[in-house]
């Protein structure tokens, strides 16, 4: 069952890989976590990355 679902969108798989190596990337993702602990069950909650691709 799910009650929600977030997004996050990024110009390309390299731009995502690069967020590790951004200081204030990792700083804003720590924030993003802490926050996310006080109303997402985080250990039973999926996680994927996908690639979108035009087939028309």
């Amino acid at each position: 069952m799910f009650d929600g679902i977030g997004e996050a969108w990024f110009e390309s798989m390299e731009v995502l890989s690069s967020l590790g190596q951004d200081e204030a990337a990792l700083k804003a993702l720590v924030t993003l976590i802490e926050d996310e602990k006080q109303f997402i069950d985080l250990e039973n909650s999926p996680f994927w990355v996908a690639e979108e691709k035009e087939i028309f």
